[in-house]
């Protein structure tokens, strides 16, 4: 069985048993196998027999960190990070999939491309409740100290791999973070030049329950963890011109709007909310959140899925 002697594989979970067999599962078959695999339990109840389970079977390292409290995502992540050996860093988060080919072709990427500091991928998006799957088409940017300000354009860390010392060298994951915090390390590293690459591969299947609960979908959090950053990173967004700003504004509305949909606002509280957005702020981009929140959001996917 092939091995990687680079990639440490990171997964963080809580409570959800049936979700972490199957990401250990999609591990456990991959083509290549990883060096070793972290898995770090963020204060939910024990899951050693699981993770014993695993380890009698696979031939490859699996490291278990335990808390006994909540710590959320971003410590959860960074212990994992320093418990690793890898030259790189692959994260799963317990709801997601990595596909058998994705270690193997990152793997190999990383070589062809001579180490690069960071690499992410193309997904596929599988929305459980409305069975409903949506590739992701995003493309390298040619200006990314500008643009990783205005949208995350590298997306989640389940799309990810990146040098675990670079990871280190710009601080970690900001644990005041508990939502984008993926975004505010990218724009860290990227301001940090780092070398990044896309592979136009979809080497992960990301999961989506609408009917389930999650931090992702809280729109406090999200407004909280918006104006932080933008707090955070205030000298670099003074330098953007007027229209990256206005850019960066209209990818805030459609986060919103997502985020509400997602949470499954009802449609007149959807379209109350999208007429006081084009009300406050008339643009093409409002005007096309305000038509859009007349569909279901099954309707407003295969839209999506329609026009990529």
């Amino acid at each position: 069985m092939l091995h990687s002697n680079l990639i440490s594989v990171i997964v963080t979970t809580k409570d959800r048993p049936g979700n972490l067999k199957k990401c250990l599962d999609c591990i456990a078959c991959q083509s290549m196998l990883p060096k070793e695999l972290i898995i770090v339990n963020d204060g939910g109840f024990s899951i050693s027999p699981i993770v014993g389970q695993y380890k009698k079977i696979v031939p490859f390292e699996i490291k278990l960190i335990e808390l006994e409290l909540p710590v959320g995502v971003s410590v959860a992540r960074n212990l994992g990070i320093q418990a690793a050996t890898g030259e790189y860093v692959s994260f799963c988060d317990d709801d997601d999939e990595f596909l058998p080919e994705k270690i193997s072709t990152i793997h190999n990427y990383i070589v062809r491309e001579l180490y690069p500091d960071l690499i992410f991928h193309r997904i596929r998006s599988v929305y459980i409740d409305e069975q409903i799957t949506i590739c992701s088409n995003q493309q390298m940017p040619k200006q990314l100290s500008n643009e990783i300000l205005i949208t995350n354009f590298i997306g989640g860390v389940s799309r990810v791999i990146c040098k675990r010392t670079l990871i280190e060298n710009v601080g970690l994951f900001d644990e005041n973070l508990k939502s984008l915090e993926d975004w505010d390390l990218w724009i860290r590293s990227i301001l940090n030049n780092a070398k990044v690459k896309f592979c136009n591969e979809i080497l992960v299947n990301y999961t989506i329950a609408t009917s389930k609960e999650s931090l992702s979908r809280d729109i406090n959090l999200f407004e909280y963890c918006y104006k932080y950053l933008t707090k955070k990173y205030v000298k670099e967004l003074s330098k953007l011109s007027s229209s990256e700003l206005r850019r960066r504004i209209e990818n805030e509305q459609r986060t919103r709007f997502r985020i509400r949909a997602l949470a499954r606002s009802t449609a007149p509280q959807l379209i109350r909310y999208t007429t006081r957005e084009f009300t406050d702020n008339p643009s093409i981009n409002t005007l096309l959140l305000l038509f859009l929140s007349f569909f279901s959001l099954k309707n407003m996917l295969r839209l999506v899925s329609w026009i990529k």
